[in-house]
Parts: structure tokens; sequence; C-alpha cells
């Protein structure tokens, strides 16, 4: 339906009482005023409607863009969602595809700023040299002062290594523990 952007303007023209013809007695010339009074409201308030019909209309046509506007909001908004879903589905098989099958470790469950997560956190211990005794050889059919030295250098080098791995691993079990990849 088109709609005219053009107001009608209603007039109503006044009669004077002046301009009546003579012979018009006082009643039908009050009648004659009075209705003439009536068109001009009227006239007004046909006047006022159309105004009123005019700014509907720019309201109507000012919420059809607003709509319009909303509308491709949603429909970003959709393809959006719709692209997240998407980049999770894919990180949930690359996740299975890896062997990942638990829950995954986050930076808030066992990482720490300072460390940097648990493989960090269980790389902390530091490396030990372990001392090698040289090797002895066959025992001699005697009593040998020298073959029993080495034999006893040998043995305080091995309880020596042994108290090294020892602390190191009571070192990676703390270190674990820290991260949290074991319990106490």
């Amino acid at each position: 339906m088109a709609i005219s952007r053009n107001p009608v303007i209603v007039e109503a023209s006044r009669i004077d009482v002046d301009a009546m013809p003579m012979n018009f007695s006082y009643p039908l010339k009050d009648f004659l005023i009075n209705t003439f009074q009536d068109l001009e409201n009227i006239a007004n308030k046909t006047n006022q409607a159309g105004d009123d019909a005019e700014s509907a209309v720019n309201t109507n046509e000012r919420q059809d863009e607003e709509i319009t506007e909303n509308k491709q909001g949603v429909e970003n908004n959709a393809a959006a969602i719709n692209l997240v879903n998407q980049t999770l589905d894919n990180h949930m098989g690359s996740r299975q595809q890896h062997g990942a099958n638990g829950d995954i470790v986050g930076n808030l469950d066992y990482a720490s700023p300072t460390t940097g997560g648990v493989v960090l956190q269980a790389q902390n211990v530091a490396s030990s040299e372990l001392i090698y005794p040289d090797a002895i050889g066959t025992a001699p059919e005697t009593y040998n002062q020298g073959y029993a030295q080495t034999l006893a250098n040998s043995v305080n080098a091995t309880v020596s290594n042994q108290k090294v791995i020892n602390n190191k691993l009571n070192d990676i079990i703390t270190a674990l523990t820290n991260a949290k990849i074991m319990g106490n």
C-alpha cells in the first residue's frame, strides 16, 4: 500500500455574522456559526491525525531498520557460535588423536607461574656425578693388602653412589609431589 507523504490540510473558513444575508434569523445565524466552528474543530482534528499518522510511519520505518540491523547481528553471532563449536570439536578430536582421554592438565590445576607446569617442575632435579670404582679383578690366592684396599675403596664408592642415587630419588619424588603428579 502506497503511503502519501504529503499532508492533507483541511481548512475551514470563518463566517462572520455581518456577511450573512439580513433576512436570516438570529437562530439560523447562530446555527450556521456553530456549524462552521464544528467544521473547524473537525479540520483541526483531521490535520492532527494526519501528523500522528506520519509520525507513526516514520517510527515504523526506523524500527524496521533496527530490526534489519538486529537480524544481521543475530546472524553474525550465530556464525561466530558455530565457528567456536567447530573449533572446540576440532580441538577435542585432536586431543583424542594424541591419546588424551582423561582430564587434561590446565594452567590452574598443576602449573605454577615460576615453573611452567609439571614437566618443568619434575625437571628441577639436578643431575649428579657418580664415582665409578676401578675394576677389581680376580682375588689373589693369598691375602694382599693392596687388593683388600681396592676392594674397600670400591665398596665405599658403591655406598657413596647408593646415597647419591637415594638422595636423587627422594628429590624426584619431592618434585613430582610438588608438581602434583604424585600424592604425598
